[in-house]
């Protein structure tokens, strides 16, 4: 599995992000959660070494953080019910892509 999940956060495998570039990271998995999750890409932000995706599904907002330098990736809410987390998890689990 490539997902764990705990109060606060849903961490994900990091192998599922592994490019050369953070620039094509961000684009890649900006496009993978739009087309294929039918999750609303908000905002991304590309640096140097982290990328950032501002997401909303199911009516809540959300953050992608993909951490180049200590390879980590993890969605954090940013607002909504305590449940969308585990909505949201659900939801990713459910997907083969990630699965």
């Amino acid at each position: 599995m490539h997902l764990q999940q705990d109060t606060q956060t849903i961490l994900l495998d990091w192998e599922l992000f592994k490019h050369d570039e953070m620039a094509t990271l961000g684009t890649h998995f900006h496009q993978t959660l739009q087309s294929i999750l039918g999750i609303n890409v908000i905002e991304t932000m590309v640096g140097a070494d982290r990328t950032q995706i501002f997401f909303r599904f199911d009516e809540e907002d959300y953050i992608l953080h993909l951490e180049q330098l200590c390879e980590a990736a993890w969605i954090e809410k940013l607002s909504g019910h305590p449940q969308s987390l585990e909505n949201l998890y659900q939801h990713l689990c459910h997907n083969t892509l990630i699965r």
